[in-house]
């Protein structure tokens, strides 16, 4: 009782809270006690803790699960804020899968993760797609417009393997959606699935790889908000011009004597050269840059997410909201009743709630969806009207006279020429297409525990719904654009549509909520399935998966669209060595016909955790090797994408009238279109994949994949049934390719000291492909044939240089296009076929690719104390672009004359070095030259600066208890910064073509608070 007494009276108070250095949370059930001693206590949940310990104490640890241990010294403080860093080492990294998740360390397959955290460095973007550059190898992601609310890139996976359609599979927390719907803040991780053990589960439409994005949900603790604001201000990658027009007169003055016009008056006088180029009456003689002039300095981008996260021990939660408006680029004049620019504004929102309802049934709720409304000139019947926007940007780029009128007179009228040729005028006065779109996104899924039946047991389900609509407003200005008129005097005419998503029009008048909603698209989701998971003395490690799944699309006015799967597989792994998995998938499609909708396609993979092995980790001289795994997969995926709904059937359209009767009076008639395939099925891939992944000194990896895919029964119409046949050639499963390539990823991270540490990776992909089979005609030379080249090869004559003098064209083969209008300077093609003359029969199928075969991207991270600096530098090789014959060539308009800076450098006695043919006078002589030639190809390897940011993370308490904030993080950057390419500089090489509205960078601000 003495000595009880005396340990009492030497026993005093301490009190603290634990938190997150990274984040400033507090950390619940974090322990904290006395080395060696059982005196201690847990952090509750404000992450606080109180206890009595003896006086003479010296220390004290804090340990939490994922967390390194920290150990203090102990001086008799009676207050400790104590803060605990990250050991992402200790952490078991889970890695999603399809219809599952497995440790990373037991995964077989080709799957890349990208986490949130890398996803947000994009911060300008508001497309998940364009966030996804660099950051996965073997990926292709080419973003083709600017355009606000239209500039989601196209996304490939290891290449191109069809002729058909090669975008992969995107699902969304499972569901298969429009992902670039959601907003970056709400996605948790996403996991690329490459080869067919990854893939082969999702049968008839895996085949071009799947790409699964899982959202945030809620953490155990009290509730902890998060709010970021991103500023950015954007300019056009590219400044675009044509030739001025006093060099375009004297071009066409050296044109003119190239083709020997004697005429006078057909050439420009030195003096109508000189008003041109002096500029002195700009309206009598004017000189328009249209891509300056309608080009604003900047546009501004503007994007909020607040979002809150929490729970409890059986529940919790997160829920986002969003939104993000773009600016236009281009000089508009905002009226009265509209803002005709490219405008885009949307809100997202997004709740996952996660609940226990009993120690063996938990279930997860999700609601999402978003409201969006783009903006874009009337200058087309409708929003989607691409033939119109695509006009409309060649105008803007070449198409419009820069010589004949003005922008606008000082009277403020409206230059133009009768002809609509004014992208001013269009771009201002043609009105507005108001476009808003509502998606909505609903989720359930239940898992039931059955351990009462079998330890690891448990049966899942999930049922999803999905809709979506577009609502359009077209504002018109009345007064016609094509007639003489002052300033407009705002005066509109508005007509509502409702859209539904398969195209079709309904006019209105519409009101929300009423019964005419019914026609919007609507997608169902059911699925169930037996999940089995079990260890066995350490040593085996087994999973089973049996799963149903089945879909349906509605649209009032479509048949409703079935897809259904059964899907199994089996996983084993002995020792954390040796890995097998197997999968199946007995997946069915409408799309064939009865007795050929349901396909089996299975897959295999295998591993071998070889650091795991005494030899290695016993080994004292391999103790650098960390982890080092080998690992192999082969298995059939199936795809239906490419086939029409209804192959397996005759056809029927409208034929020509008869006349019949008396008195003879005309009937219609109805005629066979399309011969039916009843035999028509799937398109299947086989894959195979070795990889191997290494770890050493605990921080410099590599991964690296090989793969090798044969693509069989590409549905295609057949191209040897001659033109008697006399109906369109049904589909079918005829054609084949290849496809190979490799995969390197290398990450050094390494902390240099306690401030400092640094990051480096590399990711490069090279990727080829050829056409095994495509129906070549038999006597067709095999250098038209389409076997044995790349996918998407163009039919093209080859250029053997220009003809250097008369003896030159008078030796070389002579020409369909205008023979005896050729002359020196001209182009000389190959006569492939050897008859002496150039003509349709000599194109052959080239080896230029308008998709890259190598993407390269290098990412890099610096942190000093609170400072950090991010870069990506991404690039692609062995692509090329077609450039349009007006920008080649000169005079290719046919109402105005236009020319292009390089064509200054054509061909002439005194300029041979060039491969720039001589000038022309009209299309009649220049016919030989501007036949399709590979001239009209123009190498677009690039290396772009695609992101940099600096920024400053500031923690405190003085910002706990003054401002209530945990953390607070400062950036500025900018994306698009820098483009290293051999293209002409006036276009972009990733762009499609001049026919877009242009690719963009930007200067971003922001900041992130955490709270």
């Amino acid at each position: 009782m003495p000595i009880f007494l005396l340990g009492q009276g030497q026993l005093t108070t301490i009190e603290g809270i634990v938190k997150d250095r990274e984040t400033g949370e507090e950390l619940i059930g974090a322990s904290v006690y006395i080395p060696n001693t059982t005196i201690g206590s847990t952090t509750d949940y404000d992450g606080r803790f109180k206890f009595e310990l003896p006086k003479d104490t010296t220390s004290i640890l804090v340990s939490y699960i994922g967390y390194h241990s920290l150990t203090v010294e102990y001086t008799g403080q009676k207050n400790l804020t104590l803060y605990l860093e990250r050991a992402a080492t200790e952490i078991e990294e889970i890695v999603i899968v399809g219809y599952a998740t497995q440790k990373k360390e037991s995964v077989v397959g080709a799957i890349d993760v990208v986490k949130s955290e890398d996803l947000l460095m994009s911060r300008a973007d508001l497309s998940l797609s364009n966030a996804l550059v660099g950051l996965v190898p073997g990926m292709t992601s080419i973003q083709e417009s600017g355009q606000p609310g239209e500039n989601a890139a196209s996304i490939f996976i290891r290449g191109k393997s069809s002729w058909v359609d090669n975008t992969p599979l995107f699902l969304v927390d499972g569901i298969e959606r429009d992902y670039n719907d959601i907003d970056p803040n709400e996605v948790a991780s996403i996991s690329v699935l490459k080869d067919a053990s990854a893939t082969a589960v999702f049968g008839t439409k895996g085949a071009n790889g799947v790409i699964l994005i899982t959202t945030k949900e809620g953490e155990k603790g009290k509730a902890k908000f998060n709010f970021s604001h991103n500023l950015s201000f954007k300019q056009p990658i590219s400044n675009f011009s044509m030739a001025d027009r006093a060099s375009v007169m004297e071009m066409k003055n050296q044109a003119l004597f190239n083709d020997r016009v004697f005429d006078p008056s057909a050439y420009y006088s030195d003096e109508d050269i000189r008003k041109y180029r002096d500029q002195l009456d700009p309206y009598m003689y004017p000189e328009i840059d249209w891509h300056d002039e309608l080009v604003n300095n900047y546009g501004v981008t503007k994007n909020y997410n607040i979002n809150v996260s929490g729970g409890t021990k059986k529940s919790n939660y997160f829920i986002s909201l969003s939104y993000a408006t773009e600016g236009d680029i281009f000089n508009t004049i905002e009226h009265e009743s509209y803002d005709p620019g490219f405008l885009f504004e949307k809100y997202n929102y997004r709740t996952n709630l996660n609940l226990d309802v009993t120690p063996t049934t938990n279930i997860k709720l999700g609601l999402a969806g978003n409201i969006s409304t783009k903006n874009q000139p009337a200058y087309g019947n409708s929003s989607d009207d691409s033939w119109a926007k695509s006009d409309f940007f060649k105008l803007i780029y070449y198409k419009a006279p820069n010589y004949i009128f003005p922008i606008q007179y000082e009277n403020g009228e409206i230059g133009h020429d009768g002809g609509g040729s004014n992208p001013y005028l269009l771009l201002n006065y043609s009105g507005v297409h108001i476009n808003r779109t509502n998606t909505l996104a609903a989720d359930l899924h239940l898992d039931q525990k059955l351990d009462f039946l079998a330890k690891g047991l448990s049966l899942t389900g999930k049922f999803a719904y999905n809709t979506k609509f577009d609502y359009i407003r077209t504002i018109s200005n009345k007064n016609n654009r094509n007639s003489e008129f002052n300033v407009p005097s705002y005066l509109y005419t508005e007509t509502d549509t409702l859209r539904f998503p398969n195209g079709n029009y309904i006019p209105g008048p519409v009101s929300v909520g009423d019964e005419k909603l019914n026609a919007y698209k609507r997608n169902l989701y059911y699925e169930a399935a037996v999940r089995y998971a079990q260890s066995f003395r350490n040593l085996h490690d087994f999973s089973a998966l049996g799963l149903f799944m089945r879909s349906q699309s509605i649209n009032k006015v479509k048949w409703p669209a079935f897809e259904e799967s059964w899907v199994g597989r089996v996983t084993y792994a002995y020792d954390s060595k040796y890995f097998l998995e197997m999968n199946g998938a007995y997946n069915g499609s409408e799309k064939f016909a009865p007795g050929l909708r349901f396909g089996f396609f299975p897959s295999y993979a295998v591993g071998w955790m070889m650091s795991e092995e005494n030899f290695i980790r016993n080994n004292s001289a391999l103790d650098f090797i960390d982890e080092l795994k080998l690992r192999f997969s082969y298995g059939e995926v199936g795809y239906d994408k490419s086939a029409s709904r209804w192959t397996y059937l005759e056809l029927y359209e409208g034929g020509g009238n008869i006349s019949i009767g008396n008195p003879a009076g005309n009937r219609g008639t109805y005629k066979e279109g399309q011969a039916a395939n009843p035999e028509a099925t799937w398109e299947v891939a086989k894959k195979a994949n070795l990889g191997f992944e290494v770890l050493l000194f605990n921080y410099f990896s590599a991964i690296v994949d090989f793969f090798n895919e044969h693509r069989t029964g590409i549905l295609m119409q057949r191209r040897t049934i001659p033109d008697w046949f006399g109906l369109e050639a049904p589909e079918a499963n005829i054609g084949e390719t290849k496809s190979q390539g490799y995969e390197i990823s290398l990450t050094w991270n390494k902390p240099v000291q306690k401030d400092f540490s640094y990051m480096l990776q590399l990711n490069m992909s090279y990727a080829e492909n050829r056409v095994v089979f495509r129906d070549d005609p038999v006597k067709m030379p095999d250098y038209m044939k389409d076997a044995g080249k790349p996918i998407g090869s163009n039919y093209t004559l080859i250029t053997d240089g220009l003809y250097q003098d008369w003896d030159d064209v008078y030796n070389s083969p002579s020409s369909v296009w205008g023979a005896e209008d050729r002359i020196p300077g001209d182009f000389k093609y190959i006569d492939f076929n050897g008859d002496g003359v150039i003509d349709e029969n000599d194109k052959v199928v080239s080896d230029y690719q308008e998709y890259p075969s190598i993407n390269v991207a290098f990412n890099f991270g610096l942190t000093y104390k609170s400072f950090q600096l991010n870069g990506l530098f991404s690039g692609v090789s062995g692509v090329y672009k077609v450039v349009p014959d007006a920008l080649l060539y000169e005079f290719t308009n046919a109402d105005y004359e236009t020319a292009n800076p390089h064509n200054l450098n054509a061909w002439s006695p005194n300029n041979l070095a060039t491969n720039v043919p001589i000038l022309r006078s009209n299309n009649g002589t220049r016919s030989h030259n501007q036949q399709f030639s590979d001239y009209a190809y123009q190498k677009a390897d690039y290396l772009r600066l695609k992101r940099l940011e600096l920024s400053y993370q500031l923690k405190s308490d003085y910002l706990q208890k003054q401002l209530g904030f945990n953390s607070l993080r400062l950036y500025v950057g900018a994306n698009n910064l820098l483009t290293l390419t051999d293209m002409d500089d006036r276009f972009d090489p990733e762009a499609a073509t001049l026919a877009s509205y242009p690719l963009i960078k930007s200067y971003n601000t922001g900041l992130t608070v955490t709270f």
